[in-house]
């Protein structure tokens, strides 16, 4: 054990290979690699222009998973964005779109993304639809409370009979490196010590060494 450690800390090569490279290795691929989606350029044709169209848009940019970098007034100008690769999630608001919400009717929007990177495509999808779906419940808190208050409105809810809270536990920000870089650490111990033992042998064979074990008098189990 004392030869073995003599020689690990005399040869900076092997000392690189047993501490510094898989350090290395957990670094870069944990912290690297990461399949989250921060600031997706968004491009926005917003064909309203009334107060519901411009809070609709202010729910994707202030979920800080999109990021507003442009505003088309041309379905064609919408389109060479994604093209030129500027936007990759657009998102389009037809005309009446305040009118219909207003009249308790469904509204109409378009979100189109760009699924090049089909990953990317995959979670970008979730978020738009996790934000429509926190657009939606906002409003019908505000309409019930609307209703709760006017005179004369009988059986109306003052709030929301179910409200349903998702919390996510141990990870609350989804963040990949809190389950990558665990799992990176197994996979070093894994690939990185038998790597350096094969080279260690490797070496002992090179320099005689492995010959002087077999010419000294030990028991196998003593070795």
């Amino acid at each position: 054990m004392r030869k073995e450690l003599r020689t690990l800390l005399r040869d900076r090569f092997y000392l690189f290979m047993a501490l510094l490279l898989p350090a290395l290795t957990l670094i870069i691929m944990g912290y690297g690699i990461s399949s989250d989606v921060r600031d997706l350029p968004l491009g926005v044709l917003d064909l309203d222009q009334s107060a519901e169209s411009r809070r609709f848009v202010d729910a994707f940019t202030a979920s800080g998973y999109f990021r507003l970098v442009t505003r088309a007034w041309s379905m064609d100008a919408l389109e060479d964005e994604l093209q030129a690769g500027r936007v990759r999630t657009a998102v389009v608001i037809p005309p009446g779109f305040a009118r219909a919400l207003y009249r308790g009717q469904p509204a109409q929007s378009q979100i189109l993304i760009d699924a090049s990177f089909l990953t990317r495509a995959e979670v970008a999808r979730g978020y738009a639809e996790a934000i429509v779906a926190e657009f939606n419940h906002a409003r019908l808190q505000a309409a019930i409370r609307r209703s709760a208050g006017v005179p004369g409105s009988a059986g109306a809810p003052d709030a929301v009979d179910v409200d349903v809270v998702g919390r996510v536990w141990f990870n609350p920000g989804l963040e990949t490196q809190n389950y990558i870089v665990p799992g990176l650490v197994v996979v070093s111990l894994l690939f990185w010590a038998p790597l350096v033992v094969t080279l260690s042998v490797t070496r002992e064979k090179e320099t005689g060494a492995i010959l002087n074990v077999q010419t000294v008098p030990l028991a196998r189990w003593e070795f």
